[in-house]
């Protein structure tokens, strides 16, 4: 370490909230930190802890695991009597009161052919999310902007076709939704131009760790799976247990009870297992490309992600199964709030509800409240890079559910839509569209999350690795109303002139780098 360093770091001053710069201990790569000796042989004589004990919420992480095996020999169980009895599975008579009997056939629809064309949506699905990550790799800025636009023209469309099947009251509502996103970008454009700050930084510290593509890479295809599994698990239970099945009666066991509590442990477990995957794909992007690259402690033998997950998998997977499983509770309380209050009738009441207990337990369980700056605290609440890249993710969806649309209609001329089952690859093409675009720009939106936790302990290091974000927290800048909590020392600086930086006079700026 230089002088230059170790003077600056012996100068350095407690920050607003009483969090102090890291030791210069923590400046050096884990692999050149060398214990003290005595130290190393106190470590090499006590028992290295076992991963039982080491693990947090353990109960969370048995429940977890327990349901995994329910679940796994459930879709076994009813997979293998799809295959092996494909013809008695799907002989089906459905009889309603209304028009008297209907028979389902199931054969002209669940097929080889369907199958293929669940693993083709998958495909298509996956090609799109990996141009998206490419896209917002490259272009932040552009994705910042096209997002929402791509919800407007959604709405539009939506609204345009309302008013062609003479629906005027959806037709409205569309299209007083895109008013309100326009006017949304309107009003949030200083917001937009922070997130574009903060997802060029994360890009920053995505290019130089390879490995967050290679750790999103890995979990896409996890959860790629995870969803082809689900939905071979969803219609092989509903086959096997509905009540119209030939075979009950023949004296095997089918109820409608029965399914519907099945289709929704199905659904729900799959929302379990998700949240898992993807949390344990931040855990480890979090906690080790980026927090590394902020710090300056990257190691140039080791993988960070290949670390980070080991220390996950060690020591916090139960409370990524705990956190998990809150959102399948969600997730219940919606579908019963929903139910009781008379369905979509009644959505607006029920989501005002939502957003408020959603927020308690965003500050209940300390993101929140972690964050003792004030104006960092600010800062998070104006960030929409999450939403940006939502909105991004529905349109990449709408685009797979297209693409999937134009293959089953022009391309292969077999497939018409003209059937419940055609309908349903539809909706899978766009679900599975949707959750593997948010597991791939969960790269992005990691990195700007570790960039919050990061700034509020150590906000100095934002100098040294985007110096033109840092320099635009002083006076004039764009964000000045933020320097007073996270930046005091910029509150007496010179007048930041944003105009004549995009000129490429770069005085002023030095200025703020320099001190």
């Amino acid at each position: 370490m230089s002088d230059k360093d170790l003077k600056r770091l012996s100068n350095a001053e407690t920050f607003v909230g009483g969090h102090e710069p890291l030791p210069s201990s923590l400046e050096v790569p884990r692999e050149d930190r060398q214990p003290h000796p005595e130290e190393e042989a106190a470590q090499s004589k006590q028992p290295k802890p076992s991963f039982w004990s080491r693990c947090h919420d353990r109960w969370a992480l048995v429940l977890f695991l327990l349901s995994v095996l329910i679940y796994t020999v459930l879709s076994v169980y009813t997979i293998y009597c799809f295959v092996t009895d494909y013809k008695d599975e799907t002989d089906t008579s459905l009889r309603l009161p209304m028009n008297g009997t209907a028979t389902v056939d199931y054969n002209e629809a669940l097929n080889i052919q369907s199958a293929w064309m669940f693993a083709g949506a998958t495909g298509i699905a996956i090609a799109l999310s990996l141009g998206l990550l490419l896209f917002v790799r490259h272009f932040p800025s552009v994705v910042i902007y096209i997002a929402p636009s791509v919800a407007v023209i959604y709405m539009v469309g939506s609204s345009v076709g309302c008013f062609m099947m003479h629906q005027p009251a959806f037709g409205i509502i569309s299209a007083l939704v895109a008013a309100l996103v326009i006017l949304a970008m309107i009003k949030n454009n200083g917001r937009i131009e922070l997130a574009k700050d903060l997802m060029i930084t994360a890009n920053l510290a995505a290019s130089k760790h390879w490995s967050v593509f290679w750790t999103v890479i890995a979990g896409l295809i996890v959860q790629g799976l995870n969803t082809l599994w689900n939905v071979f698990t969803f219609v092989t239970v509903f086959l096997r247990f509905e009540p119209w099945q030939k075979q009950c009666a023949q004296g095997v066991y089918c109820s409608g009870l029965i399914t519907w509590i099945l289709l929704i442990f199905v659904v729900l477990e799959y929302i379990w297992i998700s949240g898992v995957i993807n949390n344990v794909t931040l855990a480890v992007m979090a906690g080790g490309p980026y927090s590394n690259w902020w710090y300056g402690t990257d190691s140039k033998t080791k993988s960070e992600s290949v670390w980070a997950l080991k220390k996950a998998a060690g020591t916090s997977l139960g409370s990524i199964a705990f956190g998990s499983l809150l959102v399948v509770f969600v997730e219940i309380i919606h579908f019963i709030l929903k139910t009781l209050t008379g369905g979509d009738s009644s959505v607006e009441r029920f989501k005002i509800g939502y957003i408020q207990g959603g927020r308690e337990i965003f500050r209940l369980f300390g993101k929140g409240r972690s964050l003792k700056n004030k104006g960092l605290g600010a800062l998070l609440n104006d960030s929409i890079v999450g939403s940006s890249l939502t909105f991004a993710c529905l349109g990449n969806a709408i685009l797979c559910a297209g693409f999937t649309y134009l293959y089953m209609t022009a391309i292969d001329g077999t497939m018409k839509i003209d059937h419940w089952w055609d309908w349903l690859i539809l909706l899978y093409s766009f679900l599975i569209g949707i959750s593997i675009g948010l597991v791939l720009t969960s790269a992005i939106e990691a990195g700007v999350s570790t960039i919050f936790v990061c700034m509020d302990k150590d906000p100095g290091k934002l100098k040294d690795h985007n110096p033109q974000f840092y320099a635009k927290f002083g006076p004039g800048g764009r964000y000045q109303d933020y320097n007073v909590d996270i930046y005091p020392e910029l509150k007496d600086a010179p007048v930041f002139n944003e105009s004549a930086r995009a000129k490429g006079d770069n005085q002023v700026a030095n200025v703020y780098l320099n001190q």
